[in-house]
């Protein structure tokens, strides 16, 4: 089952049915927020999701407890937040959150146990010049494992 979103006036599909639509979702994303004079920031941890933190990479990698930041080139917010992964039988919830200097945001969506996808259009994140962003993803309670391929997107609309 997909979710959609709309961003823009463009439709954002999450919870597509293979990686070829999530790329196209992804595209579509990008695309959408050309009109509001936005970027695409991209998150992503390969594996090592766990019940205790794990910061995901730019790009992609394996997850770990490093934290890894990219800095904010000028003053403006973080909204848009989309996650999509891969292979979760109902190995556990897995939350993703925005992190602003170190610390965490409103920024955040789950992926349900038996779900692959989440989204949180509903906050913004104000952030200056200056400013670190990172993004941290851990397993909820009774999280095993089965998340893999975790990929969060995040739109940076300067002010």
């Amino acid at each position: 089952m997909s979710t959609s979103a709309t961003v823009n006036g463009t439709v954002v599909y999450i919870g597509a049915k293979s990686d070829t639509d999530w790329a196209a979702n992804y595209t579509a994303l990008q695309t959408a927020l050309v009109g509001l004079n936005a970027t695409v920031f991209q998150f992503g941890a390969a594996s090592g999701l766990s019940t205790s933190a794990g910061y995901m990479r730019p790009g992609i990698a394996a997850a770990d407890g490093t934290e890894i930041f990219l800095v904010c080139p000028k003053a403006g917010k973080l909204s848009a937040l989309y996650c999509k992964g891969t292979s979760n039988a109902a190995g556990g919830a897995v939350r993703v959150t925005v992190r602003v200097n170190g610390a965490d945001s409103a920024l955040t969506c789950d992926v349900a146990a038996s779900g692959s996808a989440g989204a949180d259009t509903t906050h913004t994140v104000t952030v200056a010049a200056g400013d670190t962003i990172s993004v941290k993803a851990q397993g909820l309670s009774g999280y095993t494992s089965g998340l893999a391929n975790l990929t969060a997107c995040l739109a940076f609309t300067p002010s």
